[in-house]
């Protein structure tokens, strides 16, 4: 019942290092809507673009229009070392 009322950080700091890790790493993975899972958004948007991508490429409509998707991935190091290159580089 020490922990009944603490924050997360007291929570953490309680478990062993290992446990701390873990649970550290599953709170960043899943954590709510307006403060994260970044992480599972990201792979949900990969395959996502990779399914429109599909759509634009077979259709027949889009063939017509003569339009197309691309999908660039940038670099976060190379973006953080130069952010302005790195967009030029698209």
């Amino acid at each position: 019942d020490d922990l009944k009322n603490a924050n997360f950080h007291e929570h953490l700091m309680a478990l062993n290092p290992n446990e701390g890790l873990r649970l550290a790493t599953a709170e960043l993975i899943i954590q709510g809507f307006q403060n994260g899972g970044d992480i599972l958004r990201m792979a949900n948007n990969i395959v996502r673009l990779k399914q429109a991508k599909n759509v634009v490429k077979y259709s027949a409509y889009y063939k017509q229009m003569e339009k197309y998707l691309s999908v660039y991935t940038l670099s976060l190091d190379n973006f953080i070392a130069e952010p302005a290159k790195s967009f030029n580089n698209f």
